[in-house]
């Protein structure tokens, strides 16, 4: 059982809506929530795995960075690469834990002068 606790503060009058627009309220505004929920979900979960890899992947000689993307709107692992060849891509795995490994040529990271 899900219980909501929700306090609204309006002034002076609040109408109450219409049972049946009230229940599609609620049942919209779950279903988001729940939408939101495994994202922030996932977002931390694919976090975990990035950390946990993260040194693997970037031992990788050609590797320059790693990030968390979204591929086909799913979390997804992004490795930068210098340069995208086949024996690089043979290095990196595919997916990682359930999660889709995208590769990226992004040539070499530079520190730009400040």
């Amino acid at each position: 059982m899900i219980k909501i606790f929700l306090s609204v503060t309006m002034g002076e009058r609040m109408s109450l809506p219409h049972p049946i627009t009230g229940f599609i309220y609620w049942q919209n505004l779950f279903s988001y929530w729940s939408k939101l929920r495994k994202e922030v979900v996932f977002a931390k979960m694919i976090e975990l795995v990035l950390e946990k890899h993260k040194g693997r992947l970037m031992s990788i000689k050609g590797v320059v960075g790693v990030a968390i993307g979204k591929c086909e709107g799913k979390p997804c692992v992004k490795v930068y690469v210098v340069q995208k060849t086949q024996e690089l891509l043979k290095q990196i795995p595919s997916s990682i834990e359930g999660y889709k490994v995208e590769v990226q040529e992004s040539g070499e990271f530079r520190a730009l002068n400040t």
